[in-house]
């Protein structure tokens, strides 16, 4: 057993909770429930802050502000105006070796277009990259997009690799 300074949930303070050793993962193996999403939570609430207001309201501005456009917007703002690259200069301390690494492969990743091959609404979707050398075929576990595409829809998306797999985690009500 080793002690390591993970919060329990609902825990305000950071008391040290004893994880077993055989509990504790290295990327990507770890448990993904808490990890990942807390990895890009952090990335919101950096790119939130006051000194990268401007970039956010430009980007609104531009996009306009409807709902549909709050993951793109999201996503343009954390990888294409460097916010992603800033928190890790700024809070990469912060993080553990591998989730640096794993923030060094989203910022890496580049925008893609998206070709649905298939849906099951409320299950899952498949589809194939359109860019690159080879078409490659990802499946998505997301159902409020299963709902909401058909076959032959076009998307244009960054999908970032958790260690389990593809995902879109822009799309915060999967």
């Amino acid at each position: 057993m080793t002690c390591a300074f993970v919060p329990a949930v609902g825990q305000r303070r950071h008391f040290p909770r004893v994880i077993p050793q055989h509990r504790q993962h290295r990327f990507p193996g770890r448990s993904q429930v808490m990890d990942i999403p807390r990895q890009y939570t952090l990335l919101l609430t950096y790119a939130m802050r006051a000194a990268n207001r401007m970039d956010m309201e430009m980007l609104a501005e531009r996009c306009g502000s409807a709902t549909e456009t709050a993951g793109a917007l999201m996503d343009l703002a954390l990888f294409d105006c460097e916010i992603a690259d800033s928190f890790a200069n700024e809070r990469g301390t912060w993080l553990r070796e591998d989730e640096r690494e794993l923030l060094t492969q989203w910022c890496e990743t580049p925008l893609r277009l998206y070709e649905v091959v298939s849906a099951r609404p409320g299950v899952d979707l498949t589809v194939r990259s359109l860019s690159g050398s080879e078409p490659e075929e990802v499946v998505l576990r997301d159902r409020t997009l299963s709902r909401s595409v058909r076959r032959l829809d076009l998307m244009l998306a960054r999908l970032l690799e958790d260690g389990s797999g593809r995902h879109l985690f822009c799309d915060r009500s999967r």
